[in-house]
């Protein structure tokens, strides 16, 4: 009851959490969820046995009805068989959906931020600042703004004391920060102030997210850490709307330049006046080149695809460590499958002595490890689910998460033809030879 109660709490959490912080409450919610489920194993074992017995035993005739004997008489031992595959399968698909989901969330929130036309980047780096007044003056173009990405830190408005240490007391809090152009900021991306406006813009100014300006007003200070330490007072002009837990702070490009590497702009975005085809304005500003060597003129897919590799690499990075916690779940269903199939020699031994085949035996161990493989697929199913679906809320708002069936599929195949390679292997193992050869049967 303790995990069920600790799986349903860090599942309200999870729901509750902002999108990309959702991740760090459900990885452990799995855990917990998986700890209950495991500990409930033989209640669970016992049900799903009843419900199945008469099924299994009209379809399989007398090895299905011996299998479902043996699992209602050795609840203890089918349910300790079931949890390794439940472990692997609940895991598996819990991490892997995991993943798909924050990937999902995250690609989305970017391309909603996405208005423009055109990015003009540079195969040097950067581009000067004063290369966004040039692309203004550029006949066929609407607005144009220079994105900085960096991270900035909202100070606490109360300074540390003396008896305080560097961790205790008011913390800075962390947050994405984007250096933008005032006057194309709003036709050029899919930035929109909520309250004030975002053409203030200008000097010592920024915009916060409304969730991240509680209880500031609009002209109110607000003390700020840059990416590069620099600590500032910015006047707040204008709140933000933006995707829960993907919120991005504005401030001007002007100010943010010179806090960066090279003093220089990664990139700047432009949308086509009306009437003005995106290729035809490609081509005119691609004769600012001579100015700029080096300067390139291309359609947004170049941030979706800079986008689509940094999140590569975190996926990759999130697979390694799934890899690692699946391989050792995989490895333990192994283990477990033999071990529990060779400490059954005596009562194989038994069968054959009656009368029994090999291939009778055989039969029954198919129809055990179908229903250890389908028990322990069905519960880790519940470990998915309880995992996933308030995480999916709160990144994507709806209670289904992101990513193919076919994973699913995959995971559901490889946990049942483990389980079965596994057992009759260790079974065809045992059962070798002559019943007589194995001494005494206890």
């Amino acid at each position: 009851m303790l995990c069920l109660a600790g799986g349903a709490a860090l599942s309200w959490g999870t729901a509750a959490s902002a999108g990309p912080d959702a991740a760090g409450v459900a990885t452990p919610a799995a855990m917990v969820w998986a700890a209950a489920f495991g500990l409930l194993g033989p209640v669970v074992v016992r049900a799903m046995t009843a419900v199945l017995r008469r099924p299994v035993g009209r379809m399989s005739g007398l090895a299905g009805e011996l299998a479902a004997h043996n699992a209602r008489a050795r609840t203890a031992r089918m349910a300790s068989a079931v949890m390794p595959v439940m472990l692997a399968s609940g895991l598996a698909v819990g991490l892997i959906f995991m993943q798909t989901t924050q990937s999902a969330g995250a690609k989305r929130a970017f391309d909603e931020t996405l208005r423009a036309d055109l990015v003009v980047t540079s195969a040097s780096g950067g581009l000067p600042l004063d290369l966004v007044d040039t692309v203004r003056r550029q006949p066929g173009v609407a607005a144009v703004s220079a994105q900085i990405p960096t991270t900035g830190y909202i100070e606490p408005d109360e300074p540390m004391r003396p008896s305080e240490g560097e961790d205790t007391g008011p913390q800075p809090v962390e947050l994405p920060m984007q250096g933008v152009t005032a006057q194309g900021v709003e036709r050029a991306t899919a930035y929109r102030a909520a309250d004030g406006s975002l053409n203030a813009l200008q000097g010592d100014t920024v915009a916060l997210p409304a969730t991240y300006a509680d209880g500031r007003r609009l002209g109110d200070l607000v003390p700020m850490r840059l990416g590069d330490g620099t600590q500032v007072k910015l006047k707040l002009v204008a709140t933000l709307e933006g995707r829960r837990g993907y919120e991005t702070a504005l401030v001007p490009a002007s100010l943010l330049v010179g806090h960066t590497d090279g003093g220089l702009v990664p990139q700047i975005v432009v949308s086509a006046a009306e009437g003005t085809r995106p290729d035809q304005l490609a081509a005119a500003l691609g004769s600012l080149t001579e100015q700029h060597p080096g300067l390139r003129v291309s359609g947004t897919e170049v941030l979706e695809a800079a986008q689509a590799d940094a999140d590569d690499t975190q996926t990759w990075m999130a697979y390694l460590i799934l890899g690692v916690v699946v391989g050792y779940a995989a490895l333990a269903l192994v283990n477990t499958q033999i071990l529990a199939t060779a400490e059954r020699r005596g009562e194989f031994m038994l069968q054959r002595l009656i009368g029994a085949t090999r291939r009778q035996v055989l039969q029954m161990m198919t129809v055990e490890a179908a229903l250890v493989a389908l028990a322990g697929v069905v519960l880790g199913g519940l470990v998915a689910a309880a995992t996933l679906v308030p995480l999916s809320i709160s990144v994507l708002g709806t209670a289904l998460p992101a990513g193919s069936p076919w994973i699913l599929v995959a995971v559901i195949t490889g946990a049942v033809a483990l389980t079965l390679a596994t057992t009759l292997l260790a079974a065809g193992a045992v059962l070798r030879g002559r019943p007589g050869d194995h001494g005494i049967v206890r």
